[in-house]
């Protein structure tokens, strides 16, 4: 089994002490965003978990307990996004805060457990496709040398992430463009990369699309091949089925919880705006079995309870 650390909210960035307990109890819940009376257990014993993968943009935090997760036996790698966007569109770190994360990471990992991502390209006026070659050129030449891989995806227009985005382009007489790769656009960004990639030695994947330049492959986020490759694991390769059309990650159990993630940023379908993510931390308890919800207190464990068996439970 391998366990989703998460793309639904930054698990390093704000709840790595919840992890850390959920790993020192062996177990973790996890909710059905779409059934919230829908609970499973599952284990996180060193012995059941083949790898885990994280998900964040400034693991700075969660980076103390990472021999302890050494100490009980774990492997795991780091998709590591790392943009250079305005605040108003990604709230996060100084960028050389996050830099400088990103190469303390890979000094203790190595290159192959952490993965960069220049995730999503979000293009308008301002932010051309000279103003990611740009920043491309910038962090390539700082990150480069401390990593093998760069993922990349266009942005994807989500019902929720649309609205929140062209409330934001009228009051800042933007225009966010829905481009998708298509065009000279994706052709001229394409070539870039390419040689970026080859300038550094990097490996070119796309993620959950198919544009990409010649040589870049169709990645896989959570990666079968790559998993083999680190930990010598044994991990189906293929589509997850509980993911978007076009993914091509290995099965997962994410962890995580949706309307968490305290970054905020602009483009992201994983939270439904600050309101929605202050309700959930409000109600936020480091011991609790499952990220954002609780079982009712009054109904004891079931007995007997084994990994992936069904519980009811009440969602905070």
């Amino acid at each position: 089994m391998i366990i989703s650390a998460s793309r639904r909210t930054d698990i390093p960035a704000f709840f790595g002490e919840w992890f850390m307990h959920r790993v020192r109890e062996g177990f973790v819940y996890r909710q059905n965003p779409y059934n919230p009376r829908q609970v499973k257990r599952f284990s996180l014993c060193p012995e059941t978990v083949q790898a885990i993968v994280f998900w964040s943009k400034d693991p700075r935090p969660f980076m103390p307990s990472l021999p302890t997760l050494d100490d009980y036996g774990f492997g795991y790698y780091f998709q590591f996004t790392l943009n250079d966007y305005p605040t108003w569109i990604e709230p996060l770190a100084p960028l050389e805060k996050r830099i400088k994360a990103f190469w303390r990471l890979a000094e203790l990992l190595g290159p192959d457990r952490v993965c960069w991502r220049y995730d999503p390209i979000i293009l308008t006026p301002r932010m051309s496709v000279e103003y990611h070659m740009e920043r491309l050129a910038y962090l390539a030449q700082q990150v480069g040398p401390y990593t093998s891989r760069l993922t990349v995806s266009w942005l994807d227009y989500y019902a929720k992430t649309k609205r929140r985005l062209e409330q934001a382009a009228e009051k800042r007489n933007e225009t966010f463009l829905d481009l998708d790769g298509c065009g000279q656009h994706g052709q001229d960004l394409g070539r870039f990369l390419k040689q970026v990639t080859d300038r550094y030695g990097l490996q070119l994947v796309t993620c959950a699309e198919h544009w990409g330049p010649e040589g870049s492959q169709e990645g896989s986020c959570i990666d079968g091949r790559l998993l083999k490759k680190i930990f010598g694991c044994q991990v189906p390769v293929g589509s997850d089925p509980g993911q978007r059309q076009g993914c091509r990650c290995s099965p997962s159990v994410d962890v995580g919880a949706y309307d968490t993630c305290g970054h905020l940023c602009l483009y992201c379908y994983a939270h439904r705006g600050e309101r929605a993510v202050a309700r959930r931390w409000a109600r936020y308890r480091v011991e609790a079995p499952g990220l954002a919800a609780r079982l009712d207190e009054e109904r004891p464990e079931p007995q007997g309870l084994r990994p992936g068996s069904r519980i009811q439970g009440t969602l905070l």
